[in-house]
C-alpha cells in the first residue's frame, strides 16, 4: 500500500507500506504505475489513466495494491474494466462501490449502462440502510420471481413503506424502474428516516413535466430540489424513462 507523507509544507512523498489483505469481496488490482501530471495524481490500470486525484507534488511509484492511502483518505481502485476514466458517473460508481451500495455484475464488470430493475432499486436502498434483519417475508405474490438475492430487500422495502407495489399485490421485480418510481422510493425512504422533506424543485423548467403521474409530483419535486434527479440537456425530465 502507498502512504502519503507530508515531509515539509507543500511537499508530498509516497512510501511503500505492507499491502493489506483484501476484505471479503475485495479484488486486488494490478496498478501499472502511479504518476504525477501537473496537479493531479494518475493511477494507471492497464494502458490508460484509470482515475486521478489532485495533489501538490509527488513522484512515480509502482506495485500491486487494492487500496492506497492519499493523505488521510483511503482510495479504492475500482476493479471494473467497463468504467472508463472521464465518464460522468465514475465518482458515483466509486462512492457506491466503496460504501457497499452496489456491487459489480462480476469481479471485473459493473455494467454502468444497464437499466435498473425495481428489485435492484430496493436492494440499493436496503444496502444503504445496512441490510437490517428481516423477520417476515414480503406479501407480494411475485416477490419470489426476483431471486433469492433480493427477497430480504423487497420484504424490508414493503414493511418500511419504501415501496407500495404495482397494484394487485404485485411488485414486478424485473420491471425497469422509472425515474418517477425511483423518486417516489427515495422520497418514501427519506420519510421513513425522518429526513427533511421541504425541498422542492421547480418542475415547470422541464418541458415534459406534465407527463408526471399525479402520485409522483411531490416526490419528484423533492428529488429535484435535492439534486437527486435532474433533467436532460434537451430540458426534459423524462419521468417514465
Amino acid at each position: 500500500m502507498l502512504q502519503q507523507v507530508m515531509t515539509a509544507p507543500g511537499a508530498i512523498e509516497f512510501r511503500q507500506v505492507p499491502t493489506p489483505q483484501p476484505a471479503p469481496g475485495q479484488v486486488l488490482v494490478k496498478i501499472e504505475k502511479i504518476g504525477v501530471c501537473g496537479s493531479d495524481i494518475h493511477v494507471y490500470h492497464g494502458e490508460h489513466p484509470f482515475t486521478k486525484y489532485p495533489i501538490t507534488q509527488g513522484h512515480e511509484v509502482s506495485g500491486t495494491v487494492a487500496v492506497y492511502q492519499l493523505g488521510d483518505k483511503a482510495l479504492t481502485v475500482l476493479p471494473f474494466a467497463d468504467v472508463e476514466e472521464g465518464r460522468w458517473y465514475v465518482e458515483a460508481v466509486r462512492y457506491a462501490y466503496e460504501n457497499s451500495l452496489m456491487e459489480g455484475t462480476s469481479g471485473t464488470a459493473f455494467a454502468p449502462e444497464t437499466n435498473l430493475s425495481r428489485a435492484m432499486a430496493v436492494q440499493i436502498l436496503y444496502n444503504l440502510e445496512g441490510k437490517p434483519a428481516v423477520t417476515e417475508a414480503a406479501t407480494f405474490t411475485d416477490a419470489a420471481a426476483a431471486g433469492e438475492w433480493a427477497l430480504d430487500a423487497i420484504a424490508w422495502a414493503q414493511q418500511t413503506g419504501v415501496v407500495a407495489g404495482m397494484g394487485d399485490n404485485l411488485f414486478a421485480p424485473a420491471a425497469q424502474v422509472t425515474r418517477e418510481q425511483f423518486a417516489q422510493m427515495m422520497y418514501n425512504y427519506a420519510k421513513y428516516k425522518g429526513y427533511d422533506l421541504t425541498a422542492a424543485g421547480d418542475l415547470a423548467q422541464f418541458t415534459d413535466s406534465g407527463k408526471l403521474q399525479p402520485w409522483a409530483v411531490t416526490a419528484m419535486k423533492w428529488a429535484n430540489g435535492n439534486g437527486l434527479i435532474n433533467g436532460f440537456e434537451d430540458n426534459t425530465l423524462q419521468p417514465a424513462g
